[in-house]
């Protein structure tokens, strides 16, 4: 495709490429690995279920397989796009979230009526960073209150915004053991594709840290 082409997308555009993408891979996911992961799966059980030496290990085997298949049926959940129509950015990632193993963490929401609604170039990214900053504040952070706040400015303020002062915020906080950001190698891949998303989405993403919490990451556009 010629540079010229490419000029005249819209944000819009781009993001519509990039989630087609992800459901071209979710659709390989759903067709092409699990079914194998499940036959693979069948025929440990079927041979530990002989009078076999390695039977044991088939076993073993057998239950490593279910795990791979529970993975790839939650990554096959995360990889799906989203519609917005009939429920907002918030509330979609509140229905995802469920399905995470957030132990004993607990979720606080503050978002105001005008962040809740959010056209889709903009609704897709927030859902995506704040799922994913969620999952690393539980996972990675130890976490046991992550707590997001979003926030659009009345129009009067936004009418006279800049690039540098943007119209609204997404901000992920939470309480876990932090980390250093100047430490961070560049195979963090959550952190990339976070930023990424929000450059796509003409915004700018900010993650604040240190040793000992706590952590913040926060979505301007």
């Amino acid at each position: 495709m010629s540079d010229r082409s490419r000029a005249g997308w819209t944000r819009e555009d781009v993001s519509r490429l990039v989630e087609l993408e992800r459901g071209q891979l979710g659709h390989d996911l759903h067709d092409d690995l699990i079914p194998l992961l499940f036959v693979a799966r069948a025929a440990a059980e079927r041979l530990a279920s002989q009078d076999s030496p390695q039977a044991a290990e088939l076993r073993q085997l057998s239950e490593w397989l279910e795990s791979a298949m529970q993975c790839g049926r939650r990554l096959l959940g995360s990889i799906q796009t989203p519609q917005f129509h009939s429920e907002s950015w918030h509330q979609r990632v509140i229905a995802d979230v469920r399905m995470l193993d957030l132990g004993d963490a607990q979720l606080n929401w503050d978002v105001d009526d005008s962040a809740d609604h959010l056209p889709e170039f903009l609704a897709m990214p927030a859902y995506r960073i704040t799922v994913e900053a969620i999952r690393n504040a539980v996972r990675h952070g130890k976490a046991k209150t992550v707590s997001v706040q979003a926030r659009i400015r009345d129009r009067e303020a936004a009418d006279v915004a800049t690039d540098a002062d943007p119209h609204g915020s997404i901000l992920i906080i939470d309480d876990g053991v932090g980390f250093d950001p100047s430490a961070v190698t560049g195979d963090h891949y959550g952190l990339q594709i976070m930023r990424s998303r929000a450059e796509l989405a003409g915004g700018v993403l900010t993650v604040q840290s240190h040793p000992a919490g706590p952590t913040s990451v926060e979505f301007r556009f």
